[in-house]
């Protein structure tokens, strides 16, 4: 593959010449031009061949260029976790989700009734796992959707580095931890009874801010709150602090907390 690369990228190079690979504006940089306009001869620069501008779009797409016009305002802010953070206080209480965005595992239809429960794992040496976790859901219908229901579907966590705890990762207990996904508590308040919690670092930008992906790992966006109906005054600090951070508030739908029964 390399071989080809360099031909491919080496055959416009070798067909050009020397006179228009000296042209400064396919040098990249702010050179003046090599011949002077100000003697009378023929000095300006030759203008740009389609297969110079070959040669430049196919080494763009190979290893990337920057982009001149590109503004910070086109990246997504990075998101930095709650800190401090102290997990035995967050997992204590069952935690209600009040938003949360669709993706792979959680479409709308089981939008409802919605709980996720953590609890302190005890250690096995042959696993870093740290924590059991159950998602319970249910759909229009009342049917159960229990993350714990089968051996497959048992979800567990981990902190893979101490110093972030609030940087954590989920994945099914039965799969090793690299294999698992980013759960990040971006802010918290237990005082006030609410969490905000994403998959990760969003990475797609939108008209509205960033977004995590739809999938199964690096995906996904909910609000947490300890009681299963709070104040309104609590869904609109969360939804203030979250576009603060940068994200698209948008994807996030409405759980249904009526007519539940909980344990």
């Amino acid at each position: 593959m390399f071989l080809t690369t360099f031909y491919l990228l080496a055959l416009p190079a070798f067909a050009l010449g020397s006179n228009q690979l000296s042209n400064p504006s396919l040098r990249g940089n702010d050179e003046s031009p090599l011949l002077d306009s100000t003697n009378g001869n023929l000095n300006t620069q030759l203008e740009t061949s389609p297969l110079e501008n070959h040669r430049d779009l196919l080494f763009c797409w190979l290893f990337g260029c920057d982009d001149e016009d590109d503004t910070e305002e086109d990246e997504c802010e990075e998101v930095i976790p709650a800190e401090p953070f102290d997990v035995e206080s967050y997992i204590s209480k069952r935690w209600y989700v009040q938003y949360q965005q669709e993706i792979q595992y959680l479409p709308k239809e089981q939008n409802f009734c919605v709980y996720a429960e953590y609890t302190a794992r005890r250690r096995r040496w042959w696993s870093r796992y740290e924590l059991d976790v159950r998602n319970y859901s249910q759909k229009e219908d009342g049917t159960p959707v229990n993350s714990g229901d089968t051996f497959f579907s048992t979800l567990c966590a981990y902190t893979p580095n101490k110093s972030s705890p609030s940087k954590l990762a989920v994945a099914p207990c039965w799969l090793p931890t690299f294999t698992a996904g980013p759960y990040w508590v971006v802010d918290y308040n237990e005082q006030e009874g609410w969490a905000i919690i994403s998959g990760g670092q969003p990475t797609i930008k939108t008209d509205n801010g960033c977004v995590t992906g739809d999938g199964t790992n690096d995906s996904g966006f909910w609000f947490f709150t300890r009681e299963i109906n709070p104040a309104n005054e609590i869904i609109e600090q969360m939804e203030a602090i979250a576009e603060d951070k940068g994200f698209d508030i948008s994807v996030l739908n409405k759980v249904d907390h009526s007519n539940c029964e909980y344990n």
